[in-house]
């Protein structure tokens, strides 16, 4: 007998010796520990270039949850992998993360941090296995920088951050910015949620969908001479304006009601000061400059009943940020009477109006102009700040939605 158990005992070993030397993916409950992450912040590394941060709790309360949020979040997860992934953005996960680390001065994305807060690492676990059967695999634990991580064995890794935080990053395959966000969630590198620059930021911003950058310059500066060059191309160097035509052409614009135009105009005369005249290649650089002025920035999105979009700028003088919310006063006071105005021309000046189709798609410059999200548009703010902000009624919001991906479904198709 005691040869028998022997020999029982050792045929065990070899078969567990086997299956590990072939791979066995069976899932080590022991491998790595869980991190110490609470927050969806506190798995992200501090030094992220732009921030976006999404209260999903808040979305699913309102008409981005029933327009957008579901069709778009949850829907995709259910069919990635069944009920068990539908259930994440469904019902577990109450905000998230993403910390965006920007390359090549901020001219493309180099590394995307992404942490959920409220599933736990079972919770994604029954998702990914779900998703996983159906290729005939299954999930398992490994261990990132001693934290617990789960992987498919073909890319895709979830980290245990914390209890009831998970990690995502991103390009999926790269352990190294999986081991980042591991050294900010088990407290050994600063993480996110210490970075008073951006904190401070997503406050002043709030919202159900926030996108924060807290040092915009350099960024800004390289797209703006990108963007700058491109348009220099297309602009003729001999269309220009002297000071007397400038008045001319703000007055005409007042008989045709679009508005006292003071913002554009006290803009126009600090340009033209001392000058025969400009010209636009002039102007466009002129303006390029301006928002390069620009230090911080946000977007932020709120979705109950109304949806409410905010854009806040932070300048680093209070000169342009004046400029710039009187020629955005001026600009949505244009946007909102238009439609009125397209119809008087073309009831009382056939043949300018023949003319201005002859330059324009009218009727999608119609469409593109009544679109609900133009209702309501204000400008506001103070000192070095500009806040505009777009307010969208509940009865307004699937027209919206579908007028806004229209154009710029036909913006990309044009380009």
């Amino acid at each position: 007998m005691p040869h028998h158990r022997t020999v029982g005992i050792l045929a065990v070993l070899v078969l567990g010796s086997a299956i590990g030397l072939a791979g066995c993916r069976c899932g080590r409950s022991s491998s790595g520990a869980v991190g110490k992450a609470v927050t969806a912040l506190d798995a992200v590394p501090a030094d992220v270039d732009a921030v976006i941060l999404i209260n999903a709790a808040g979305l699913r309360q309102g008409s981005l949850g029933e327009f957008v949020y579901t069709p778009w979040v949850v829907r995709q997860f259910e069919e990635w992998g069944g009920p068990r992934c539908a259930a994440l953005p469904a019902q577990l996960v109450t905000s998230a993360a993403f910390g965006i680390r920007l390359a090549d001065g901020g001219r493309q994305v180099g590394e995307v941090f992404f942490a959920a807060e409220g599933p736990s690492i079972e919770d994604v676990k029954a998702c990914v296995d779900e998703h996983a059967r159906r290729q005939g695999l299954s999930s398992s634990f490994e261990d990132v920088a001693g934290i617990r991580d789960l992987t498919d064995g073909r890319g895709l890794h979830v980290l245990a951050a914390g209890e009831r935080v998970v990690g995502r990053g991103f390009p999926f395959n790269d352990r190294g910015v999986l081991e980042q966000m591991a050294h900010a969630a088990s407290g050994n590198a600063p993480a996110l949620s210490g970075n008073t620059a951006f904190l401070d930021l997503l406050h002043r911003l709030g919202g159900d969908v926030t996108i924060a950058l807290s040092d915009t310059g350099e960024l800004f500066a390289g797209y703006g001479r990108e963007l700058e060059g491109a348009l220099a191309k297309s602009i003729p160097p001999d269309l220009c304006a002297t000071p007397t035509e400038v008045a001319l052409f703000l007055t005409m614009a007042r008989t045709q009601g679009l508005g006292e135009l003071s913002g554009i105009e006290q803009f126009a005369k600090a340009r033209l000061a001392g000058k025969e005249k400009m010209c636009l290649a002039e102007l466009v650089s002129e303006a390029f400059r301006t928002f390069g002025a620009i230090r911080a920035a946000g977007i932020t999105l709120t979705g109950r009943a109304d949806i409410e979009l905010g854009l806040m700028l932070e300048f680093g003088d209070a000169v342009p940020a004046g400029e710039v919310r009187g020629v955005l006063a001026d600009l949505i006071y244009v946007l909102q009477v238009m439609p009125e105005r397209l119809d008087t021309l073309e009831r009382d000046w056939p043949a300018a109006y023949t003319w201005l189709q002859k330059q324009l798609d009218v009727p999608r410059l119609r469409n593109m102009l009544r679109n609900p999200v133009l209702k309501h548009m204000t400008v506001g703010g103070d000192g070095t700040t500009v806040d505009l902000r777009i307010r969208v009624e509940e009865a307004d919001v699937q027209a919206a939605i579908e007028s806004t991906i229209e154009t710029l479904t036909h913006l990309v198709a044009k380009d």
